[in-house]
């Protein structure tokens, strides 16, 4: 027997109609060369978290259109086991770009800027996402340590793409890879390292050693200080 439920839509007696909406938001500059914020928000919502996932550029300026990586993120990170239900993308570069080219940027204040304000609505964590590329890019490490400077004072709600069995070491892990890496995604404390901006040699197959300006990390043990290259 058919009936009509409250929202006036038929359904058959003994059964339930449940709707959810996901809604996208998406703040650019003027011209449209730069997203500032992408938003997906599964509305109603009573219990749902909200998190911000910080990553390394914008692709697209298509709100209608979500690759690949922005799918595995609202996919996995609104499962009932991690349960968010407001997912805030921000970016390292705001520059709308299908392959970074970092020769084509040319300042970076306003995405920091709007980053910090966004930090202050009070999301219940902040996602940290970048993942691994572009190291010993000038503008990419500058972008990188200027974001470290923003989070100090959210260490509390900071976190990263982990594993059960910590398999994989290449902190801040990006979601691509953790989607095709990982079945059950973990989100594990991320720990703010604390940063220096100077010249950091690096290894390059087949071309000996090459320096190129980096970020050194350095993460404070109980008993020492270990020092390693992001």
């Amino acid at each position: 027997m058919l009936q009509d439920n409250k929202e006036g839509v038929e359904e058959v007696e003994g059964t339930i109609t449940e709707s959810v909406i996901l809604e996208t938001t998406a703040v650019f500059s003027e011209d449209q060369k730069k997203r500032y914020e992408l938003t997906k928000e599964f509305k109603p919502s009573k219990d749902g978290k909200s998190i911000v996932v910080i990553m390394l550029n914008a692709a697209s300026k298509n709100i209608q259109e979500t690759d690949t990586t922005v799918n595995s993120l609202v996919n996995r990170l609104s499962c009932p086991e991690l349960g968010y239900s407001k997912i805030t993308i921000l970016n390292l570069v705001p520059d709308i770009m299908s392959k970074l080219r970092t020769s084509n940027i040319d300042s970076l204040d306003d995405n920091f800027e709007y980053i910090e304000e966004v930090l202050k609505r009070g999301y219940d964590n902040i996602l940290i996402g970048y993942g691994n590329s572009f190291i010993g890019n000038e503008v990419v490490e500058m972008a990188k340590y200027r974001l470290n400077l923003l989070l100090e004072g959210y260490e509390d709600i900071l976190v990263e793409i982990g594993d059960d069995f910590n398999l994989f070491d290449c902190s801040p892990m990006h979601p691509l890879f953790a989607s095709i890496r990982i079945g059950d995604w973990k989100l594990k404390p991320y720990v703010r390292p604390i940063q220096k901006l100077e010249p950091v040699p690096r290894s390059v197959k087949g071309k000996g050693t090459l320096s190129k300006i980096g970020l050194k990390k350095e993460i404070q043990d109980n008993t020492d200080t270990k020092m390693e290259s992001i």
